[in-house]
């Protein structure tokens, strides 16, 4: 029973991380203009969010402090993936960014039940054990 739950999370995340599924983000994209990246700037945006100007004019509001800090090894995902976009054209659709922001933030809710799941058996597991 225990490797089925993790195998379902495990096929959740999965899904999430290629995108197959649509998570929304809490960021958003007020600002309409050439979408292009110049230079990013990064400025607080409320108690636990982030502001992120791509260019003069527009930015990204509300970006979750943990979404923005997320790493998958030594890079953070949301510099990393602004960085490139503005290396390979300067120009790029705000909704893809969305879709990455939204996704890492559909993977904490799915870790925390993986962190339950191992919890659950690891207390059973030493349940009426003495040391």
């Amino acid at each position: 029973e225990f490797f089925w739950a993790l195998s379902g999370y495990g096929r959740r995340l999965t899904d999430i991380h290629r995108l197959r599924v649509t998570a929304p983000s809490l960021a958003k994209f007020p600002e309409p203009g050439t979408n292009e990246i110049a230079k990013l700037k990064v400025e607080a945006d409320g108690p636990a969010a982030k502001r992120i100007w791509i260019n003069r004019t527009q930015y990204f509001a509300n970006v979750q402090d943990l979404v923005w800090e997320h790493k998958v090894g030594a890079f953070q995902v949301l510099p990393k993936w602004l960085e490139w976009h503005r290396e390979a054209d300067a120009h790029f659709e705000p909704h893809e960014f969305l879709r990455v922001a939204g996704a890492i933030e559909a993977t904490f809710p799915v870790v925390r039940q993986i962190d339950a799941a191992i919890d659950a058996v690891r207390s059973e597991f030493w349940k009426g054990t003495t040391a």
